[in-house]
């Protein structure tokens, strides 16, 4: 059994009777959750999917999201997100770009994708995992195209087990996680609301669509579940959320990235959550590099990209390669990307050595 999934699988059995999922008002032990992952990993196998192939994730916000990325991870497949609610082009394109083995569906989806299978009710006891190398690929995430063709980003198991033990170690999750899962599973920081709390044996909401973007019935939801004690979210959400009325919870670990944290609502949200993590990294080094909280001196929070995870380390450069003060940003460690798929012109731009490192 693979690193990855022994952790996993020791979770599982250390927490068997303890939540694990919740959604709608219904709640899922460690026990529940595993057998509908075992009936997936079934579903698979029938479908004749190995280690290594690539399957798309074509499903709606609800449990079967969750059990059908941990059963891509048990047998050792590339999962790749394609958010319903993104136009139908855009997701033939990445479908097609990836040349997926396998798009899995669920009820939820109105459209169909090909080549298409549609997940069937049903729970098993969990298959024995099959030979799986953690170097293998465990998912790729396509970038917005914003900067032109959208690229896909492939991260390896290995890179992935490594962002979350330092990132579960960095802002102290545990079994009494909350974690209140909110973000698009197209935005690679979902991975870290699905598989975070599960990695140490805590559990996560699942909110479900349209409730995830509707801000009042996102402020009666976090009303009705006083448990909930992690959020993460981008500034934009932030503001949504306290523009709506949210007047903070004191136990709130709060998490904020993907765009620059200005000290505003930095110092909005110091003062209405217990603690304030300004998160930062690019798609191509597994989801955060750095996760630093937010300290105010004098009644002025301190904003700044800080404390780097373990297994990462950073570099200012300037155009020479020489270590300077003010220069650009390079990143090095155990969760660097193995590239863009399919681009090799582009990782050899992106992903460089330097003094014998991959940065």
């Amino acid at each position: 059994m693979s690193e990855f999934n022994r952790h996993l699988a020791d979770v599982f059995i250390r927490h068997a009777e303890q939540p694990a999922l919740s959604c709608l008002g219904a709640s899922f032990s460690y026990a529940e959750l595993q057998a509908r992952v075992g009936a997936i990993v079934l579903q698979l196998r029938r479908q004749g999917l190995v280690a290594g192939d690539r399957v798309g994730l074509h499903l709606g916000r609800g449990p079967d999201l969750i059990a059908s990325l941990l059963a891509c991870l048990h047998e050792g497949l590339c999962f790749v997100p394609l958010e319903p609610d993104f136009p139908l082009e855009r997701l033939q394109g990445i479908a097609g770009d990836a040349q997926l083995r396998l798009v899995i569906q669920d009820e939820q989806v109105a459209r169909a994708l090909s080549p298409s299978f549609c997940l069937q009710p049903g729970l098993a006891e969990m298959p024995q995992a099959a030979s799986v190398n953690d170097h293998l690929p465990a998912y790729m995430m396509f970038t917005s195209g914003s900067t032109g063709k959208p690229k896909g980003v492939v991260i390896g198991r290995a890179a992935l087990a490594n962002f979350l033990d330092a990132a579960s170690r960095q802002i102290g999750l545990d079994s009494t996680t909350r974690w209140l899962f909110t973000t698009t599973p197209a935005f690679d920081i979902s991975l870290l609301e699905m598989l975070g709390p599960l990695w140490v044996g805590g559990s996560l909401e699942v909110v479900c669509a349209p409730t995830h973007k509707d801000p009042v019935a996102l402020l009666q939801l976090l009303e009705n579940r006083p448990e909930i004690n992690t959020l993460q979210a981008t500034p934009a959400f932030w503001r949504m959320l306290l523009k709506a009325g949210w007047s903070g919870r004191a136990n709130l670990t709060a998490l904020c990235g993907g765009e620059a944290l200005d000290a505003t609502l930095a110092a909005r949200l110091c003062g209405c959550v217990g603690q304030l993590w300004n998160c930062y990294g690019p798609t191509e080094a597994t989801i955060w590099s750095m996760m630093g909280t937010v300290q105010v001196t004098s009644g002025e929070p301190c904003v700044r990209l800080a404390q780097t995870l373990e297994g990462y380390r950073h570099w200012v450069l300037d155009e020479q390669g020489t270590e300077t003060a003010e220069g650009e940003l390079c990143i090095e460690g155990r969760s660097l990307a193995d590239g863009y798929w399919q681009r090799d012109d582009l990782t050899e731009q992106a992903f460089v050595s330097w003094q014998g490192r991959r940065l």
